[in-house]
């Protein structure tokens, strides 16, 4: 029978959440990429209740008859991430209850705001959120005194710890109720799943055979373990129980490693429990240079080794480079117990990576989907270069896993790059150009980037060559045409992705990142009519965040010198085609772009002061600042903060609680470090303005 007389079965994924079409679209765009060539999405609904409210929405699609299809759908959406209470259905049947995302519900009295500021409260949740946070929405009815905020998210105590935070920095939170339906999912059960989305979508063999060799902790290590550390945190014992330890580990017959951290573009490997326990009893040594070593240790951190109660859980590898993870269960009063330090090897520098497992595990899962998958092409990479095509055994067990892994690379690397779009919210030096009835054109770019800044670009260098012929196992049949589907440029040492896509973003980001500019009134509306967008992202940089964010903007700029271009959305924000290139002509004259690669925000104050954060510090390794109940006009202020920001990027100044920063003796103000009142990040860098600095 061929494919197309294939007898196919209907199904019907029902998910009781408030899912516009917008987020439908979305998800039926990642079922459709899933079914491949075994099925098709099919128009699905979102059906609304009599007040104006979604009280649910349907996915429809049909695929081939087959249990292991079947078997395969469901892995997949549970990755995915589908809110709890799920149903799929299978020609009018229940076959499956599924769902693992929370449902948290915010309530609060629209009486105290207008739409756009409760708008703009969640658009801060919700960037707040970030990896937590799988999808949104609002409902907002000023006149019947309604609004509404609903989040699916994988960790439901850290999500609600978030958005009570930003509701008591809120006028709009005053009487605010949370409500939440538990889907009984965790973080650390997320961060799995997403390590295993990764490996199971580009290698599925060897992520297979790497999961067959995995053994938990035994009962009597768990017994040891929790003797010494009797408040060793659940997600760690988890990640213990599915691996005891990756550490000093080899999987397969490939001899891959598995990272299951990482961190800082670094490779961390999970101790097992017994190499903990060795360390606590023979690493004191190493444990001084790590804590006391830096000449800036943590406030939270204790001095002296007989206070301390550590447990080093992972590292990069040994030597005097190495870096560490390390949990503290005796921290200062300002501390947390439980908290997680990290030691940079290179830098000889600790830092607060967060205040528990649980958070740091939110940190680290942007980094692991997106450095995992990168991690796993490198070493797949160069096992191939290793190869000596003349000798090797082609049918051995080794080879043949390592071309099927190369052929599962090669088809997603050239012939699926267009497929999907990006995944909208992700922080990094990536933007989006969005166009209007227009497609982009790569080769016009790679001439004009040449034109406008002297940059020059090599399309598909000598790797990507070598990745298709390994897939094919024939190099003669390698055409160069078909490599330039794949848009990898390479500029003085950066690795760019130009990934153009026929379909416009996802709705909802567009919307937020609109109502986010206030300097420009019909974002919103010029953001719905586009129609095609191309994404740009810097994959591989030097290790310099300030040059790979003044690259962006010039790529960006550029971009927009195409027909059709409207908009570009990055850092969060949509912003004016013409304005952002504008704005990066700045560069020309040794001046940053602030406004494009950092953006403020702005909340008015209940005693007529204006407040001001900035949005995108993080990125360059800098806390975000925050200008608190500044008295001056939105301008003035708008100005001045820019400049500080400017300031901290461009001085080589680590600023520190109690500095005074400006360019000028008149500009100078002091500073703080404190717990963040608007800005994204657990702290800022704060400057409160008392009488006399109103002057």
């Amino acid at each position: 029978m061929t494919a197309d007389n294939k007898k196919r079965m209907q199904y019907e994924l029902y998910i009781p959440a408030q899912f516009d079409e917008s987020c439908r679209g979305s998800l039926e765009i990642l079922i459709e990429h899933k079914l491949a060539d075994v099925g098709e999405v099919h128009e699905g609904e979102s059906v609304y209740k009599e007040n104006g409210e979604i009280d649910h929405c349907v996915v429809r699609f049909s695929m081939d008859e087959g249990s292991e299809l079947v078997e395969e759908m469901l892995i997949s959406l549970d990755e995915l991430g589908i809110p709890y209470g799920a149903k799929l259905y299978q020609n009018g049947k229940v076959i499956a209850e599924l769902g693992n995302l929370h449902h948290v519900h915010v309530m609060l009295d629209a009486s105290l705001g207008d739409t756009k500021k409760f708008k703009r409260l969640d658009a801060k949740i919700t960037a707040a959120l970030e990896e937590n946070s799988i999808v949104s929405t609002t409902c907002i009815d000023i006149p019947k005194g309604m609004a509404r905020f609903v989040y699916y998210v994988a960790d439901k105590e850290l999500a609600v710890e978030v958005i009570k935070t930003y509701l008591r920095r809120s006028d709009l939170g005053v009487g605010a109720t949370i409500d939440v339906i538990d889907s009984g999912l965790t973080i650390h059960e997320r961060y799995m799943s997403d390590i295993s989305r990764v490996y199971r979508g580009l290698v599925p063999d060897v992520w297979n055979v790497i999961q067959g060799e995995w053994k938990g902790i035994s009962p009597q290590e768990w017994m040891h373990l929790l003797k010494r550390y009797p408040k060793t945190p659940e997600g760690l014992s988890f990640l213990l129980n599915v691996e005891n330890g990756t550490y000093q580990k080899e999987y397969t017959s490939l001899h891959v490693t598995f990272p299951l951290f990482i961190h800082d573009n670094k490779q961390f490997y999970l101790l097992s429990a017994r190499q903990m326990l060795t360390f606590d009893r023979e690493g004191l040594s190493t444990r001084k240079l790590d804590i006391q070593g830096p000449t800036d240790r943590p406030s939270q951190v204790r001095a002296t080794p007989a206070s301390w109660d550590l447990c080093l859980f992972a590292a990069t590898g040994e030597g005097e480079s190495a870096s560490r993870l390390y949990l503290d269960f005796n921290p200062t009063k300002s501390g947390t117990v439980g908290q997680v330090l990290y030691f940079d090897g290179e830098t000889k520098t600790l830092t607060l990576l967060g205040p528990s497992f649980s958070n740091v595990l939110l940190l680290l899962m942007k980094e692991a989907s997106h450095g995992s998958g990168d991690y796993l092409i490198q070493s797949i990479m160069e096992k191939t270069m290793s190869l000596d095509v003349d000798t090797m055994d082609v049918q051995s067990a080794e080879n043949q896993l390592l071309f099927e892994a190369m052929r599962n690379l090669s088809e997603r690397i050239l012939d699926s790059i267009g497929d999907m779009g990006p995944m909208i919210g992700k922080r990094g030096f990536m933007g989006m150009v969005l166009l209007e009835d227009t497609a982009f054109d790569v080769n016009r770019f790679k001439k004009d980037l040449l034109a406008r800044w002297d940059i020059d670009s090599i399309t598909s260098p000598e790797g990507m060559k070598v990745r298709a012929a390994i897939a094919t196992v024939d190099v003669d049949s390698v055409e160069e045409d078909d490599m330039e589907e794949a848009h990898f440029l390479v500029i003085d040492g950066y690795k760019v992705v130009v990934a153009p896509f026929s379909f416009p973003m996802p709705l909802q980001a567009v919307e937020q990142g609109g109502m986010r500019n206030y300097l420009w009134e019909s974002a919103v509306e010029v953001g719905r009519r586009h129609t095609y967008h191309v994404a740009i992202s810097i994959v591989e940089g030097l290790g310099n965040p300030l040059e790979e964010g003044m690259l962006l903007a010039k790529l960006l700029s550029v971009a927009t010198e195409q027909e059709g271009a409207s908009a570009v959305y990055t850092n969060g924000v949509l912003y004016e085609a013409d304005k952002f290139h504008e704005e990066t002509e700045t560069l020309r004259d040794d001046m940053l772009p602030m406004a494009n690669i950092i953006w403020v925000d702005m909340d008015f104050e209940e005693d007529g002061t204006i407040s001001l954060s900035t949005s995108g510090m993080e990125l360059f390794n800098q806390l975000n600042v925050e200008l608190l109940h500044c008295p001056w006009d939105p301008e003035k202020a708008w100005n001045y903060i820019l400049s500080v920001a400017d300031y901290i990027l461009t001085s080589d100044k680590q600023v520190k609680d109690g500095d005074s920063v400006g360019r000028t003796n008149e500009e100078q103000l002091t500073v703080h470090i404190k717990d963040s009142v608007h800005a994204d990040g657990k702290q800022s860098i704060q400057i409160f303005f008392t009488e006399s600095e109103k002057e």
